[in-house]
């Protein structure tokens, strides 16, 4: 289960115009409502992310893991051509997620889940992403065997992360050495200072906003930007791509 402040995070945050708008002009000019708004990945990002998991095998149906409230998922659904499901322990997040109208050609579901506990079959899907939600995940050496589980083999896993020398475990914990020991096999990891540095520039223009803003999503993310910057500003920002050994039936 989520806590009452993620709930209220998701509540605060989905559809805010001023949070839509701030990302759109300190983080990312092609940021997208309903996509952007709760991670920090720029849309080139997402679009590298959609090649790594179409590369190799087709994709049928993509596990978007901790979706929040889908915005992400469906962008990658509609890249790759393929259908969505979506898990989060939100119940929040999910409820907002299936009010988006999926599109065309694509089915989507939405189902509160956790990473340790997905609620889905063995090799159900085709392929894993997780937008900087694996970290959160109160036992990752579970996490990641429960993901290995529900793909089929060849099937292929994406992650994004933060990664700094210092402060709490789902920060430092080393990710790579995680997914290889639960048996995926890492096919790259990459570091991505462009990504940080738009998120720096996204808290600084919210921090700047002042006492003045009244907006909770924009407040919370100057909460935010206040507590982590010292933190994360000299760390690594990662993406992880990873496999399942074997070949589809």
């Amino acid at each position: 289960m989520t806590s009452p402040d993620f709930d209220q995070q998701i509540q605060d945050a989905f559809g805010s115009p001023a949070l839509a708008q701030i990302f759109r002009e300190s983080f990312d000019e092609q940021a997208q409502p309903g996509v952007h708004g709760f991670s920090f990945v720029p849309t080139r990002g997402l679009a590298q992310i959609a090649d790594l998991l179409g590369s190799g095998h087709p994709v049928g149906t993509l596990l978007d893991a901790g979706c929040g409230w889908g915005g992400i998922g469906l962008w990658l659904a509609e890249r790759l051509r393929c259908n969505l499901i979506g898990i989060d322990s939100s119940a929040a997040a999910i409820a907002h997620a299936t009010t988006i109208s999926p599109p065309t050609g694509i089915r989507a579901g939405f189902q509160v889940g956790s990473f340790t506990a997905t609620g889905l079959a063995d090799t159900q899907v085709d392929a894993v992403v997780a937008v900087d939600a694996f970290h959160f995940a109160p036992d990752p050496d579970a996490a990641a065997a429960e993901l290995l589980r529900v793909v089929r083999p060849g099937g292929r896993l994406v992650l994004t992360l933060w990664s700094t020398k210092t402060g709490p475990d789902r920060f430092t914990r080393d990710y790579p050495e995680t997914l290889a020991a639960a048996g995926w096999s890492i096919d790259t990891v990459e570091e991505h200072p462009e990504w940080l540095a738009a998120q720096l520039r996204l808290y600084r223009a919210a921090i700047a906003r002042g006492t003045a803003e009244t907006d909770p999503a924009v407040l919370r993310l100057q909460g935010e930007g206040a507590a982590v910057t010292p933190l994360i500003s000299s760390g690594r920002r990662l993406l992880i791509a990873a496999s399942r050994p074997g070949m589809p039936a």
